[in-house]
């Protein structure tokens, strides 16, 4: 399936995402006067969160992109309908709407089935960080504690969150978000390489 040239409609969403992408590829301005807040607990929870959002947006408009190459001409009724949708839908969406774009190319499907699993690890993660409760140990470090349902009743899930392994999986967050960003150019650019982008070994990269 190859991108419908729908004239200047096409020309104004790509002239569009091309100006979002730039937006969220800014690297972060870090300023030298709070160095002291640096490499805290605080301050990469803050980043592991705002690099997260920029992985949503990255899905979002992956959806989008594949709407308007199918001939919607009004994307903000799209806008619309996805505007409360969280992470975990967002995804599983693109991922049945992948299988749609690629049905007559099932090789390039299953060169990019496992983004969407690893990317699933990563916001089901996201979601045990974000909805517990975590208690700050220190400057470096603090616990985080949530309960877990299941058929056998409720149990404690524990957790030490650290700058480093926040920072770890702030960096998978990252890739995976630039491995959206590949596959919406490969949307404007069908001949480009998916191997390039997402070989077995490159796709390890944002696995927990």
């Amino acid at each position: 399936m190859v991108l419908a040239d729908n004239g200047t409609a096409i020309n104004a969403i790509y002239a569009q995402i091309s100006k979002t992408l730039a937006i969220i590829q800014r690297p972060t301005i870090m300023t030298t006067t709070n160095s002291e807040n640096k490499n805290t607990i605080h301050h990469e929870y803050g980043n592991f969160l705002i690099e997260f959002e920029k992985l949503v947006l990255s899905i979002r408009i992956n959806i989008m992109i594949l709407f308007s190459s199918n001939g919607l001409k009004e994307r903000k009724y799209l806008r619309i309908v996805l505007q409360d949708q969280t992470a975990y839908p967002l995804n599983n969406k693109l991922r049945s709407l992948y299988g749609v774009y690629y049905e007559n190319s099932p090789e390039k499907l299953k060169l990019i089935e496992k983004l969407f699993i690893y990317t699933n690890s990563l916001i089901e993660k996201r979601n045990f960080i974000v909805h517990g409760s975590t208690f700050v140990v220190d400057h470096e470090s603090s616990d985080l504690l949530k309960d877990k349902i299941g058929k056998f009743g409720v149990e404690s899930e524990e957790e030490n969150l650290t700058v480093e392994s926040l920072s770890n999986l702030t960096s998978k967050i990252k890739i995976a978000k630039d491995k959206f960003e590949y596959l919406t150019l490969c949307l404007f650019e069908p001949d480009r390489d998916l191997n390039k982008c997402f070989s077995e070994e490159k796709l390890k990269m944002i696995k927990l």
